[in-house]
């Protein structure tokens, strides 16, 4: 028996080869919307980013073939709304090499909120659950599609838009106090801090920018006068004898 670690088709067997190969395929690019999957397929390793490999033994069912899966990721696929194109970021994707096309799981998207309307009259496309569409779907080759890429594409398409600065892919401001970034860049002033914000990106610092370093104001001490504590345990003992001076 195989491993269960995200859906109830896994199983263990090395030596079974791939159930369908990318062999001119017209669609083996896009994306496709499928109902049938529990997870989202994608057959080119260039689309991933945080990419892990898989656990030995995770492989899916695809008809009456075994499929591995050698690895896990989040994959960007560029989908359409009425604003126009978008970045729609799949987290969990497992790759399949030389799968014939690449598969979004319709139920996977479903347990998010999202639902598929096919109502009369008007394009077929994904709501949420607030009613708002976040993709149209489009026919293609007899088959419901997200994302359409030509067949001739190269893999350095891939590359690029994996590395793609966007909105989506674009690393979140880091928040912290001032305390903190004061001890992050090296004891600055407060000078420095307010710099910091106004010329570097993804930077805020929670309020004023100056902080009250111990060890700063340590640092800055131009004498020091060392007292010699005396043992608190012999200082409170009864009967001590304790100094005395006269006036």
């Amino acid at each position: 028996m195989g491993k269960c670690s995200l859906a109830s088709f896994f199983i263990a067997r090395a030596d079974t080869k791939a159930a369908f190969a990318v062999d001119n395929y017209p669609l083996c690019h896009s994306a496709l919307l499928d109902s049938g999957s529990t997870i989202d397929i994608f057959n080119e390793i260039s689309r991933f980013t945080h990419f892990r490999r898989a656990t030995p033994g995770d492989f899916l069912w695809a008809g009456e073939s075994k499929v591995p899966i050698q690895g896990y990721g989040d994959v960007d696929v560029e989908v359409e709304d009425p604003r126009g194109p978008r970045l729609l970021r799949l987290t969990d994707a497992a790759y399949c090499e030389n799968f014939a096309c690449n598969l979004i799981s319709y139920k996977h998207l479903k347990r998010q909120g999202v639902w598929w309307d096919e109502s009369p009259g008007q394009r077929s496309c994904l709501r949420a659950a607030d009613r708002r569409i976040l993709a149209f779907v489009q026919e293609e080759h007899g088959q419901f599609v997200l994302e359409h890429i030509p067949y001739d594409v190269s893999r350095r398409a891939f590359f690029a838009r994996r590395n793609k600065f966007s909105s989506i892919t674009k690393r979140h401001p880091q928040t912290a106090t001032a305390e903190l970034w004061h001890l992050r860049l090296g004891h600055p002033g407060p000078r420095t801090l307010e710099h910091l914000v106004n010329c570097s990106r993804g930077v805020r610092i929670k309020g004023i920018t100056t902080t009250g370093c111990d060890d700063c104001g340590t640092a800055k001490l131009k004498r020091q006068i060392r007292r010699s504590h005396e043992n608190a345990a012999t200082r409170r003992a009864p009967g001590s004898r304790l100094p005395r001076s006269r006036a």
